[in-house]
């Protein structure tokens, strides 16, 4: 390129006016991506969470009712009745 000449100047600089918007684009979409991925994440680790929660919450809450049943109403249940409920709880424990 010769620089004496007006128009290869002119070209010099539209060409970096060209490679500093195309690294200023480039940078925006990387940003971008980091944080999309980032939130794909976040969002499936909340899920994760979610799914897990639910499982051991269901379980749990039947042991409980059924540990809570027995304790309450000791005397009151019959024997087939303990055996029934005390099995439940081991079932959902396992």
């Amino acid at each position: 390129m010769d620089f004496s000449a007006p128009s290869s100047i002119i070209s010099a600089i539209i060409m970096l006016v060209i490679s500093v918007l195309t690294s200023a684009f480039t940078t925006k979409m990387k940003e971008w991506q980091r944080v999309k991925s980032e939130s794909e994440k976040e969002r499936m680790r909340a899920n994760l969470l979610r799914a897990v929660s639910h499982d051991l919450r269901t379980p749990l809450t039947t042991i409980y009712g059924a540990s809570s049943s027995i304790v309450t109403n000791y005397e009151k249940l019959s024997d087939a009745q303990k055996i029934q409920m005390a099995s439940c709880i081991q079932e959902d424990s396992e």
